[in-house]
């Protein structure tokens, strides 16, 4: 599904879409799956990897936007050449 459509505010937009990143990655965006070395993320992140130079770069973004479990095992993914995206 698609993430809560929001307004911002000129004052603290980056605030305001730091928080809409953690939420989007929290209800769903990222699954990883440790004994299969797979990383499953939404078909959003999925239309815009273009934006990111290289997968790995995309994947250490995201590594500020997901709680501490799901970070550390995608650290290990990073730090094991990564499984299947």
């Amino acid at each position: 599904s698609s993430p809560v459509v929001r307004f911002f505010t000129p004052q603290g937009v980056e605030a305001e879409l730091k928080r809409a990143a953690r939420e989007f990655f929290q209800h769903g965006a990222i699954e990883i799956v440790l004994d299969k070395r797979a990383i499953y993320l939404s078909r959003i992140i999925k239309w815009y990897k273009e934006d990111f130079s290289e997968e790995k770069k995309m994947l250490k973004w995201i590594i500020s936007y997901i709680d501490a479990n799901k970070a550390g095992l995608l650290t290990h993914l990073l730090g094991d050449g990564c499984g299947s995206v």
